[in-house]
């Protein structure tokens, strides 16, 4: 005869308990218990929870299964794996991943994706935190919509300036971010003024004076003008130059401020840094002098360069000599300067551009080469400067193919820096060469990106991008390295476009040399009385 089974008494249960409350739970919170807790509920009350699991699963039977229906936290983290195409698209699909799109880690991780994607990283102008997501996200699109058009061929959006007498024939800069363009005065009564035009207003307003001369010896006819990024500082903040082109010695007359002639000065670098305040539309950039010393040398600078604590220019003497200086600017006083220089007895410069990691790199028409700047001398001034002329050698040279076409300089793109090399790209209207400098100490090299001519007077270079017009036509064409395996927006690898020739059909024929901002796609190009400014967006 077979023994009766044992019969298995239910404890008694204590209604009162947290674990009964728990278990009487809706299935599906009941469901979302941490499995330490359900296993704890089964071994107290096993014919309970076996219950509390058998409406659950009824219960998810009878509900349909969305995609959407998931927790916030387990869409976000999806939506953190998909391109930026995949998440804007997601917004027509329902209100919920509509939602989803907007939240904030989505927008930082694509952020972090431009750095990728895109020729250059988004240039903030405040630390990151202080951006709303709708800002990050109205960042990122306008720069992907920018490098959309731009491969896409189509007419950019055109707008005039029109510059105050005066302004325009000296030098004007596009900052990084290609918002703000500064503009060197001309004109006699503001000799030694910097305006700023914010170039992402809906209507460009008139321009803001950011920089006035403030004594006699400020107030000079600046022509050339040079910026250099401080990415050390939490807001937009860069540091501006300013010097004069020539100078012929004592005898040389200006007209003062005042109305009265008097003796020109000894030529003043002048270094100020230049910072925004506030953001969005209520943004504006302030300025305050750094530093100032004489250049006393007789003769004409032909271009300037400025990073970090050194500045160098391009200058030929009244004698006929060319030559480079390199100047420790943060260390010059009027009585001793801290520098060096490079002579040359022909093929005279055309090109100059201080890079990181404390290097030099100059272009002749026949060749380029790469200095170390990162000891310079201190001379006595005026008396001995001349006897005590330091001079640099190359570390690095190499020869350019000469092609019977000689430009009056060379064109150089802003170095790209990554972890390990600096790259820059220079074109001499015969072609695109690219130098790559390693950062661990290895040796320089350059590779010919393109040997197809370039056309037009007016050219500008990027990394990746090129700009040039002549006349009413213009050129545009992006182009990647030889070594290049950087993916672009289609994720895809970054594929070449050939030069297009475009007749423009709106604006006035450009005379001044173009700037470009990668970043932004932006072009600006001036004319008689005025700039052009085209978007790609």
């Amino acid at each position: 005869m077979t023994p009766p089974l044992p019969v298995v008494r239910q404890p008694m249960i204590n209604f009162d308990s947290p674990a009964w409350s728990d278990i009487n739970l809706l299935p599906v919170q009941f469901l979302r218990k941490p499995l330490n807790v359900l296993d704890a509920h089964w071994r107290q009350y096993p014919i309970a929870v076996a219950a509390t699991f058998t409406r659950a699963y009824r219960w998810l039977r009878r509900r349909q299964s969305k995609f959407e229906s998931l927790p916030s936290e387990t869409l976000v983290e999806i939506f953190l794996h998909l391109g930026w195409r995949d998440i804007l698209l997601s917004r027509e699909v329902c209100k919920r991943l509509f939602e989803i799109s907007k939240s904030r880690p989505i927008w930082l991780s694509l952020l972090h994706q431009c750095s990728m994607i895109l020729p250059r990283p988004p240039t903030l102008d405040r630390s990151v935190d202080l951006y709303t997501t709708q800002e990050l996200e109205d960042l990122v699109v306008s720069r992907i919509s920018a490098e959309v058009a731009w491969r896409s061929r189509k007419d950019p959006r055109y707008r005039e300036i029109a510059l105050p007498n005066g302004f325009g024939e000296a030098d004007i800069v596009l900052v990084d971010g290609g918002r703000w363009l500064l503009a060197l005065s001309e004109l006699q009564v503001h000799y030694g003024c910097i305006l700023a035009y914010d170039l992402d207003a809906p209507e460009i307003q008139e321009p803001a004076v950011i920089v006035r001369p403030q004594d006699a010896w400020d107030a000079q006819r600046a022509f050339f003008m040079a910026v250099d990024m401080d990415k050390n500082e939490p807001t937009l903040t860069f540091n501006v130059c300013i010097m004069p082109e020539k100078y012929g010695g004592p005898g040389d007359v200006f007209e003062t401020l005042l109305g009265e002639r008097e003796e020109v000065p000894i030529p003043i670098l002048q270094v100020y840094q230049v910072r925004q305040l506030e953001h969005g539309s209520k943004a504006k950039l302030v300025s305050r002098r750094l530093h100032s010393f004489p250049l006393p040398m007789h003769g004409e600078t032909r271009g300037i360069s400025l990073r970090g604590p050194h500045f160098a220019r391009m200058f030929r003497s009244l004698n006929g000599h060319d030559r480079i200086e390199v100047y420790e600017w943060t260390k010059c006083e009027a009585s001793t300067h801290v520098k060096a220089s490079i002579l040359y007895a022909d093929h005279w410069p055309i090109g100059v551009s201080i890079l990181p990691d404390f290097k030099l790199l100059v272009i002749r028409r026949c060749d380029m080469a790469v200095y170390n700047i990162q000891q310079l001398i201190s001379i006595s001034i005026p008396e001995t400067e001349d006897d005590q002329i330091v001079t640099l050698d190359p570390y690095f040279t190499t020869t350019l193919k000469d092609r019977g076409l000689h430009p009056l300089f060379a064109t150089f793109s802003r170095p790209h820096i990554d972890t390990r090399t600096t790259r820059v790209a220079v074109t001499l209207k015969q072609g695109i060469y690219g130098l790559i400098i390693p950062r661990n100490g290895d040796s320089p090299r350059v590779t010919m990106i393109s040997n197809d001519k370039i056309f037009g007077e007016h050219i500008c270079i990027g990394i990746n991008r090129l700009f040039s017009q002549s006349g009413l036509t213009t050129w545009a064409a992006s182009y990647t390295w030889p070594d290049d395996d950087a993916l672009g927006l289609d994720g895809e690898l970054r594929r070449p476009l050939p030069f297009h020739e475009r007749r423009r059909d709106y604006g006035q024929i450009c005379q001044f040399p173009a700037l470009m901002d990668e970043e932004t796609g932006r072009v600006v190009n001036g004319f008689e009385g005025g700039l052009a400014v085209l978007d790609w967006m």
